[in-house]
């Protein structure tokens, strides 16, 4: 059974599975790090694989969950502006946001590798929980990307890899 950490995928293979699920061009093009002190709106995937030993955790700003949701479903990007005025996403647009992570989670998933699956997605709203800070700090493989929906908006997305070591004993909750 595969349980390597070996890599994120690449970033056009992203784009290419946010392209065919949405329906319009994502734009993705790397970022600076994306500094999780301080607080902010996050919705995260959280993934596992198959041991339950390894995690990766995928995170999108509320601007940028909120205009892929909207995307999914075609809905006007006025939509997109309630949810940032309001902090968060409502309901409809939240479900939309779950399953485009879990569609995400076959680009985390390659041959000889571990197998990912999206355990669950979770709203941060303010700082960033311990152990993700934690888990950073350990210097994991990551990825930090603006993304841009095209006809909508963007936002930033984080996306990185964290071993049981890296974590401690506990699951990431954020």
């Amino acid at each position: 059974m595969p349980t390597k950490l070996s890599g994120l995928p690449a970033t056009e293979q992203i784009g290419r599975t946010l392209d065919h699920l949405l329906g319009r061009r994502v734009i993705l093009k790397p970022a600076k790090p994306w500094e999780l002190s301080v607080p902010q709106n996050i919705l995260w995937g959280v993934y596992t694989d198959d041991a339950e030993s390894q995690q990766v955790l995928w995170g999108c700003d509320l601007a940028l969950a909120a205009n892929i949701s909207a995307s999914l479903c075609i809905f006007p990007p006025s939509r997109v502006q309630e949810c940032i005025m309001a902090c968060k996403l409502d309901e409809v647009l939240e479900a939309d946001f779950r399953e485009v992570m879990n569609v995400l989670s076959q680009v985390l998933n390659s041959p000889g590798r571990a197998h990912y699956r999206l355990q669950e997605v979770r709203m941060q709203s303010g700082k960033a929980a311990v152990e993700i800070t934690q888990g950073l700090a350990a210097k994991p493989n990551r990825m930090d990307l603006e993304a841009t929906v095209t006809g909508y908006g963007g936002g930033r997305m984080i996306i990185f890899e964290l071993s049981k070591t890296d974590r401690g004993a506990a699951q990431v909750k954020v």
